[in-house]
């Protein structure tokens, strides 16, 4: 089976490709590795990349973390679920790198963002500053079905979410309370307690 190239480090601001054998669109932030089928659509002005039938892309040291991060973030934040969803797929990274874009998406009550998050692993425990997760800012927020959501996955996966505290010992119910959300937080208490 031949191989592309090892993918070098970037620029800022540029993201490597993560090509698979289906055609996906190429935007401008991407770079390619070398060995790849390219199609130009000259009347939509967008291009596609594929890996050619038995090449595969070697390696991939994450260089472009933080530029991946912001790309993920700006999308959460705008809550624009097909943007995201893009750079999911044409994107390398790691579930760890999830939890922030999580908490912007769960902050603004953007769902379909973060049912698009936890689909690629994305963690609602993640521990953000001063300790604070996707799962305290969505409650803070006032966003019940969003915060229902994060604690279904954590129930899913027998995480004990209602008593994660963040660095002032807060858990996201009494971070909702804090916000004069008690019928919130008592809802979510008896479902999830």
């Amino acid at each position: 089976m031949a191989a592309a190239e090892a993918l070098p480090s970037l620029p800022g601001g540029k993201v490597h490709f993560k090509a698979s054998t289906e055609w996906q669109e190429v935007f401008s932030h991407h770079v390619l590795p070398n060995g790849l089928e390219v199609r130009f659509d000259l009347s939509a002005g967008r291009n596609f990349a594929r890996l050619p039938a038995g090449v595969k892309v070697l390696g991939h040291d994450f260089s472009d973390q933080a530029a991946v991060q912001k790309l993920l973030c700006e999308a959460a934040t705008w809550g624009q679920q097909d943007r995201l969803e893009k750079t999911l797929t044409s994107c390398f990274f790691r579930p760890e790198d999830l939890g922030q874009p999580l908490a912007e998406a769960a902050s603004r009550g953007h769902l379909e963002v973060c049912k698009a998050l936890l689909a690629a692993r994305a963690d609602p425990l993640t521990k953000g500053p001063k300790g604070v997760t996707p799962l305290h800012r969505t409650a803070m927020e006032g966003h019940e079905e969003v915060a229902a959501l994060l604690l279904q996955r954590c129930k899913d996966l027998g995480h004990e979410a209602l008593t994660v505290q963040d660095d002032l010992g807060r858990t996201c119910l009494d971070a909702a309370e804090e916000q004069d959300l008690h019928a919130m937080a008592r809802r979510l208490r008896k479902s999830f307690a």
